[in-house]
């Protein structure tokens, strides 16, 4: 079996493109909590608003 050599460049740009997924993946990771923290808050407002209004 003859095996594929990489060149040093290679090497560097797999790991770049690793490193790019990975940060691309963790941006979209942190924005869905935001937005799943932020429709809490929303409902959470709007639980206090009916309990307000039915008193």
């Amino acid at each position: 079996m003859a095996e594929k050599r990489t060149t040093v460049g290679e090497e560097d740009e797999k790991m770049k493109t690793k490193t790019k997924m990975k940060r691309e993946e963790e941006s979209l990771r942190s924005e869905a909590e935001k937005l799943t923290k932020l429709k809490q808050k929303k409902k959470k407002k709007k639980k206090k608003k009916r309990l307000t209004l039915k008193t």
